[in-house]
């Protein structure tokens, strides 16, 4: 497996876990109804959140800069997904509803960079190294944590 392994070691794998563990707060009926790629949506948007949280909190605007150089294909093909599974769930509600999400998603990942700053910074230093460093898409950084952690698929 090579570096694509380092991602699981200590901080970074508890505070990436807590980071996925989010995608719980989605509505129920997001959940409920959610295809497999609505699911890999919400998870990327999950990661996307806590490595933004991370760009302001842990001086990481240069990671996270190269994150949306790199995966920026990734992330607008996720985030066309989301909102098109909002439209589906929510009608002319939509956007509101996904601002509340993403909003919902953004403040978790604040307080918890203010309650534990040193291990979210640690959690997310690793998960900006296998998003470039390991060459793993963003898809593929989620689904790791979703299989480490053993969640349930929302």
């Amino acid at each position: 497996m090579g570096t694509r392994g380092t991602f699981a070691r200590g901080a970074g794998l508890a505070g990436a876990i807590i980071a996925l563990q989010m995608v719980s707060t989605a509505p129920a009926a997001a959940q409920e109804a959610a295809t497999p790629a609505e699911a890999a949506a919400m998870r990327v948007r999950v990661v996307q959140t806590e490595m933004m949280v991370a760009a302001l909190t842990c001086d990481l605007h240069a990671q996270y800069n190269t994150v949306i150089e790199v995966h920026g294909s990734e992330l607008k093909s996720h985030a066309a997904v989301l909102k098109s599974m909002f439209r589906r769930l929510h009608g002319g509600a939509a956007q509101p509803r996904l601002d509340s999400y993403v909003t919902e998603l953004a403040n978790d990942a604040s307080m918890r960079s203010i309650r534990a700053r040193r291990s979210f910074c640690e959690a997310a230093g690793e998960m900006f190294k296998t998003a470039l460093d390991d060459g793993m898409t963003l898809t593929e950084v989620s689904g790791r944590l979703e299989q480490q952690a053993a969640l349930p698929t929302p």
